[in-house]
């Protein structure tokens, strides 16, 4: 199986980080998530790298910055991408 069918296979998340959404695949969201919590918990400000559909962001994470993230159903992320 190529990486492109695997990456058809997995998941979409929805990452919430300051008033901003980026879609990627729940593998890509867990490294991010936790990347974050241990950030925050060390009470550390730092540049997190997300890798997301539109491509690579660094996103500032402080230990008040709230990021959320949500499944998102495959319909509904095809309707997004359309």
């Amino acid at each position: 199986m190529t990486l492109k069918h695997r990456r058809l296979l997995e998941r979409h998340v929805r990452v919430h980080w300051g008033g901003r959404e980026f879609h990627t695949d729940s593998s890509i969201s867990e490294i991010f998530i936790r990347r974050v919590r241990e950030t925050a918990d060390a009470g550390r400000s730092e540049l997190v790298p997300l890798l997301h559909e539109g491509g690579l962001d660094l996103l500032l994470v402080t230990p008040t910055t709230i990021v959320t993230t949500h499944a998102v159903e495959r319909r509904e992320h095809a309707t997004s991408a359309a």
